[in-house]
């Protein structure tokens, strides 16, 4: 297919929810400066090429692997996907939000308890965790579960 590869879930497992305090976080924020006209006109060519030949999923990828999360978030159309680019994007009230649709998929119920730990809903995030340990049959995920509930 190209340059461009489409991965069905990006970056499956986090291996530990860690809360980082705002001063970390505020230190490496970085301010933009307004873009130029000139710059507005090479986004929206882009843009426009990558409608023409790139599916949302795939442009999200894209974006995703850029490390641009909220704009791969916003072009993702499948809720996991959506979920794991707001969760990299640090918006976690609508990584929450998208975890939640997810129905039987193991790695989505990890994500949502890491979601609920960055918001500091930690016996929320402990339930999750306990009850991953203890129903799911994937060793990975029993892991990290274990992990996390351990923190």
């Amino acid at each position: 297919m190209g340059a461009i590869s489409v991965v069905d879930q990006p970056n499956l497992i986090v291996s530990q929810a860690q809360a980082e305090t705002v001063s970390v976080v505020a230190k490496t924020e970085q301010i933009t400066e307004p873009e130029s006209n000139i710059e507005k006109f090479w986004d929206n060519a882009k843009q426009t090429w990558m409608n023409l030949w790139l599916t949302p999923e795939q442009q999200g990828q894209w974006y995703f692997n850029q490390g641009e999360f909220i704009k791969a978030a916003n072009h993702y159309q499948e809720p996991m996907n959506k979920g794991i680019a707001f969760y990299y994007g640090r918006d976690f009230v609508s990584a929450q939000s998208q975890f939640v649709q997810v129905q039987g998929d193991e790695r989505a119920v990890l994500y949502l308890g890491n979601t609920l730990a960055r918001q500091r809903e930690y016996l929320a995030a402990r339930n999750l965790y306990k009850d991953l340990m203890e129903k799911t049959n994937d060793e990975d995920i029993a892991n990290v579960a274990k992990q996390n509930y351990q923190a």
